[in-house]
């Protein structure tokens, strides 16, 4: 199913979306970030410049209890705490792990189930830990169609999720 995105985000188990700006991409992170809650554990996917990092910057700004002037990407840090009025809000970067012991020596499986965690490259975590899944996992597969355009397809693991925003 392709719905093109403009101000409201109707989402069920698989939806795909158009984005054709980076404004259109904005609003989009600010409407989905009513959608999430403490416990869940988005997995986005895709290639480096799709967009993964400005789509966490931009859901960050609209949850933080205070203003944040720059979001910076976690690629170095790997894990980045933010208070947000939903509770502690986790976005990680899993590209420069290399070795599954790393994941142990940043304590991660303390974070997952009890906080919002925002993962990029989920793929490496999942490698690691392959039976522990979050319960609750939404990926969200960002995909550049051409400069300006992204295609984004959400999948929610958790069979219930029918939203309308």
């Amino acid at each position: 199913m392709l719905l093109y995105y403009h101000n409201a985000i109707l989402f069920h188990m698989e939806s795909t979306y158009l984005i054709h700006s980076l404004e259109n991409l904005k609003k989009f992170a600010e409407n989905f970030s009513s959608l999430i809650k403490k416990g869940d554990f988005l997995a986005l996917q895709g290639d480096l410049g799709t967009g993964k990092t400005t789509f966490c910057r931009f859901l960050i700004h609209s949850l933080a209890l205070n203003f944040i002037e720059t979001i910076p990407s976690p690629t170095y840090t790997l894990l980045q705490e933010y208070a947000t009025f939903k509770g502690p809000l986790w976005h990680c970067d899993f590209y420069r792990i290399t070795y599954p012991q790393e994941f142990q020596e940043l304590g991660i499986e303390d974070i997952i189930y009890q906080n919002i965690c925002l993962i990029e490259w989920p793929e490496k975590f999942m490698r690691a830990f392959p039976s522990y899944p979050p319960h609750h996992t939404i990926t969200l597969n960002f995909h550049s169609t051409d400069p300006k355009q992204r295609l984004l397809k959400i999948e929610s693991k958790n069979v219930t999720d029918k939203i309308l925003l």
